[in-house]
């Protein structure tokens, strides 16, 4: 489970790894990044606690809970729990809005 203070803790430490999306879904943070990412990089997200999901092409930091829902879709998940995008770099707030 991650709260959203411990994803604003975890923005410094992903800021420099470049990521192009970071959010929170529910309880899941879920870091996105432009095609593939180097192998310091990879084990970066893995010391922090992430694994990768290969079928979403996200990292994902969470407690896995209930049923493997690999076949729902991103936007029925959001409806579902509501997300939250981090900003990074110059864009160093967080969004409020709900997707």
């Amino acid at each position: 489970m991650v709260t959203l203070q411990e994803a604003e803790m975890l923005k410094t430490e992903l800021e420099g790894l470049n990521p192009s999306k970071v959010e929170l879904i529910g309880t899941w943070l879920w870091v996105r990044f432009n095609g593939s990412i180097e192998p310091e990089k990879s084990q970066v997200m893995k010391s922090l606690g992430f694994r990768y999901n290969v079928n979403r092409q996200v990292w994902q930091l969470g407690e896995k809970i209930g049923k493997n829902s690999s076949n729902i879709f991103i936007d029925e998940i959001r409806s579902k729990y509501g997300g939250k995008v981090l900003g990074l770099g110059e864009r160093s707030e967080i969004k409020q809005e709900v997707v």
